[in-house]
């Protein structure tokens, strides 16, 4: 994994966290579904 690669997954691991205390059980599901996404392709 390259370093901009990781930098990604890790923005996205933070962003995934505040949604979660903001946003609720089912903005975050999308999320954590988002960053699936992002460390399969990686």
């Amino acid at each position: 994994v390259g370093i901009l690669a990781q930098s990604i997954i890790n923005i996205h691991i933070k962003a995934s966290t505040l949604a979660k205390l903001r946003f609720g059980s089912e903005r975050t599901l999308s999320l954590q579904e988002d960053r699936f996404h992002i460390e399969s392709y990686w």
